[in-house]
């Protein structure tokens, strides 16, 4: 019998993980709507809708693994941001949140604005050119730029999770049973 651990198998997550690459990297760091020095919040560079954003841990390991405290200022973070993007997008817009963590091991939430419930059930990078993209990363990073409010309310609901519940754990995930066949 094989156990694993959530969505990705260890040892089976994309290396290097791109998103250590960004937290390494000024340039990289710095392009983000909001930086903490625990959370980025930046689009996705190979976005599945326009306005894709991520909520990405500095932390290399999986949402699951993560202390309680990270578990529930990412999840914090990403309401605030989810707010912001339905405030900024229009309340017709629907935005989903998403947890995809199979091929990268650093935290992260998709947040994904939708249209049409079919939408939903995609899951592929959109098909743009590299001028496309361009594009579209900065019309995003144009559109959903973080006031100083929404800057503010990140920092408060995340510093809040990350010191409020000193001591406190989450159970440990359960292996899930994996047949060979």
């Amino acid at each position: 019998m094989t156990t694993a651990t959530g969505e990705g198998f260890t040892g089976h997550y994309r290396k290097p993980d791109p998103f250590q690459a960004i937290w390494s990297d000024p340039e990289g760091r710095d392009s983000g709507l909001y930086v903490h020095e625990r959370f980025l919040v930046r689009p996705d560079d190979t976005p599945v809708a326009p306005h894709h954003l991520l909520v990405i841990s500095r932390e290399e390991r999986p949402l699951e693994v993560l202390d309680f405290n990270e578990y529930v200022a990412a999840w914090a973070l990403a309401r605030v941001v989810y707010a912001h993007m339905t405030n900024v997008l229009g309340p017709k817009r629907k935005v989903a949140l998403l947890v995809w963590g199979n091929q990268i091991e650093t935290a992260h939430i998709h947040l994904v604005p939708r249209n049409n419930p079919e939408d939903a059930t995609v899951w592929r990078p959109m098909e743009l050119t590299d001028e496309q993209r361009a594009a579209q990363l900065a019309e995003t990073r144009e559109l959903l730029a973080f006031p100083p409010e929404v800057k503010a309310e990140a920092d408060r609901v995340v510093n809040a999770a990350l010191s409020g519940m000193q001591g406190v754990q989450l159970p440990p995930v359960l292996p899930r049973s994996v047949n060979p066949q």
